[in-house]
């Protein structure tokens, strides 16, 4: 088990002050709800209208993205530690500037070359900055309130996923496929930008706090009056804090890496095309993104509930259940042809991507800690990254090959299949605690 910190006052004291970390989620949700633009079912949107007006295979109009993430991957290497060391202030405003920028200009792309370098450098965007965010800022600011703060942090992504496929089809439908392109680039700039440059700051220790808002003098009072049994306050934990040369030793992070690689390229893979699948099942166009847009709506609820159990139930064990389910979905997946199964497959995913985007953010702190936790990230991230790319490039050379995605979503059941053993597996390391930045709750 990692540091678990649940001891409270046992007079309340503290408990009304409020505490910047709440603020941070709030630029961190801004974040993640901006950087749903650049995701696979927003991509897949444009699809079909793309490759149609410029003659272009899917595997052709996939590859750039492709591209962009595993790129994005290795970018993830320098990232993690530089949030780690300086915060995501700066960082993070430049990646907005540059994400808005590439939609915009995608809008008034004519030639093949001009894509490619768009999404190439979009993609790598996202998946280089955007997709740490949430695992690298919120644990260091939460230890106690982690999971819920991950949680409200991730309502900010699924309502980006939610809103942003709608209104790229709804764009599309109005006005042309460059419409929608420049409406979501204004979109990134307006939400995203002005947040982060006021309001993000690395870590409470800067700000003279400890995580969760607790004051100093509040940790040795509750030390001094702490005791054991019989649901009394506990004696407070030092957290575990590894660095990357213990984990790099430990069997659960190689097991942990293949199970997020596997769900990366399933997930996106079944995002990117779900749209093109279900419309290519004779399902109408207004059903399919139906479908697609319930996931995250059902997500949204879910990823905030699934913060508040995994303060209770340890992570590993949420992310076996919501792998059990995926598998399931996919299985029922094959068989959607008609409106009601669409629907009840976007419920399915909803309810899978609701506890991943919780427990996915908060993996590697809770095995690992939060004192090098951007650098972990970013020796996960070309790997996870690369899979991330695969998922959806793989389906378009299936498609383009045999006409059909029959083939990708049975590999992707088997696959997800592996992914539950991996995770069965993946027993936490023992790890000597000590301070990760300072003493924590």
């Amino acid at each position: 088990m990692t540091s678990k910190q649940n001891a409270q006052s046992s007079d309340g004291k503290g408990s009304h002050r409020f505490y910047y970390g709440w603020v941070i989620v709030m630029v961190v949700a801004a974040l993640s709800f901006a950087g749903g633009t650049e995701t696979n079912p927003v991509l897949g949107i444009f699809q079909a209208p793309m490759t149609e007006e410029f003659g272009w295979s899917r595997s052709l109009y996939t590859a750039p993205m492709t591209i962009g993430t595993i790129l994005g991957g290795l970018i993830g290497i320098f990232v993690g530690p530089a949030i780690d060391r300086y915060g995501g202030r700066w960082i993070y405003s430049v990646a907005v500037g540059i994400l808005g920028a590439t939609f915009i200009m995608e809008g008034m792309v004519h030639e093949l070359w001009q894509h490619f370098v768009l999404q190439i450098i979009g993609r790598g965007v996202l998946t280089g900055s955007f997709f740490l965010i949430t695992s690298v800022v919120i644990p260091k600011w939460f230890i106690a309130k982690r999971g819920r703060a991950i949680g409200f942090a991730g309502i900010g992504q699924r309502s980006g996923q939610t809103l942003f496929p709608l209104i790229a089809e709804r764009a599309t439908v109005a006005g042309s496929w460059r419409t929608g392109w420049m409406v979501l680039g204004v979109l990134v700039w307006t939400v995203a930008l002005i947040p982060t440059l006021l309001f993000m700051r690395r870590k409470p220790e800067d700000m003279g706090l400890l995580p969760d808002g607790v004051k100093p003098e509040e940790v040795r009072d509750w030390q001094q009056r702490s005791t054991q049994g019989d649901g009394k306050p506990q004696v407070r934990r030092e957290e575990v804090s590894a660095t990357r040369r213990e984990v790099l030793h430990t069997p659960a992070f190689y097991l942990l890496a293949m199970a997020v690689s596997i769900n990366s390229f399933v997930v996106t893979g079944i995002h990117f095309h779900w749209f093109s699948y279900m419309t290519g099942n004779g399902i109408s166009s207004g059903t399919a993104i139906t479908s697609v847009i319930l996931s995250p709506m059902i997500g949204v609820p879910v990823a905030v509930l699934a913060g508040f159990a995994v303060e209770r139930v340890h992570v590993r064990y949420m992310l076996i259940a919501s792998y059990v389910v995926l598998a399931g979905a996919i299985a029922f997946l094959l068989q959607v042809d008609i409106a009601w199964q669409a629907y009840t497959f976007g419920a399915f995913m909803g309810l899978v991507n609701g506890i991943n985007v919780t427990t996915n953010q908060m993996l590697w702190s809770e095995y690992f800690g939060r004192g090098s936790v951007g650098a972990i990230r970013g020796m996960t991230s070309p790997t996870q990254m690369l899979s991330n790319a695969m998922g959806p490039f793989v389906g378009s050379l299936i498609f383009d090959s045999t006409q059909s995605y029959t083939l990708t979503f049975t590999i992707s059941g088997i696959l997800v299949v592996a992914g539950i053993v991996f995770l069965i597996l993946a027993r936490p390391p023992r790890i000597p605690p000590k301070p990760a930045e300072s003493q924590a709750l």
